[in-house]
């Protein structure tokens, strides 16, 4: 019969290992959770500019349609930017999984493998939430002036062209960025480089 001699066991180790995978749950558990969040931002986004949108194409409040849809990029703008920020700090996360647990322990290799996945890889553009945004922005201006064609004044028009501006060039440049799973990659990498030499 085989005996466990205590003195041999590496309690330090042991102990360090168990603090890794709770961790590991842990931040797993927050990935998931994030994400469900990218999910319900973009639920309410619809639900919020939708019904917006049916109250001003009622005609109230009576304003030139520049306005209007102004409002409506306003909306979709701090939606967009909620869901980049669920985003990344989701983003962060899975990095920082990779970087501190997945590339010492092979058997946890999720995010690992979902990095060289080519749908997912692929899925990143193509369902890319910024495409999302974009086409509510373009029904945002473009219903508008076409239920309300009188214009507004030069004041209005410059309003709109700067927020229309502002809006679509901050979702065109989030196309394909908004999920930057290899930079956080490379940014904790040197991070625990700088540890990892500290320390040692």
């Amino acid at each position: 019969m085989m005996t466990l001699n205590p003195e041999s066991l590496d309690i330090d180790r042991i102990f360090r290992e168990y603090r890794e995978v709770e961790e590991y749950k842990s931040l797993r558990s927050a990935f998931a959770h994030l994400n469900g969040q990218r999910v319900t931002m973009m639920t309410f986004a619809l639900t919020v500019f939708g019904a917006v949108m049916g109250f001003l194409i009622q005609g109230a409040p009576t304003l030139p349609w520049e306005y209007k849809s102004t409002l409506l990029l306003l909306i979709l703008g701090t939606f967009s930017l909620s869901q980049l920020r669920f985003s990344r700090y989701a983003c962060m996360i899975a990095a920082y999984i990779v970087v501190y647990h997945e590339k010492n322990y092979p058997v946890l290799n999720y995010h690992t493998r979902m990095g060289k996945f080519e749908p997912f890889r692929v899925s990143i553009y193509r369902y890319n939430y910024a495409i999302v945004y974009t086409a509510l922005g373009f029904v945002a201006i473009g219903l508008p002036p076409l239920i309300f064609p009188e214009g507004g004044t030069v004041f209005s028009r410059s309003i709109i062209g700067i927020v229309a501006a502002g809006y679509f060039g901050f979702n065109i440049h989030m196309y394909g960025h908004e999920f930057p799973f290899g930079r956080h990659i490379r940014e904790w990498e040197r991070v625990r480089g700088e540890e990892e030499g500290a320390a040692g």
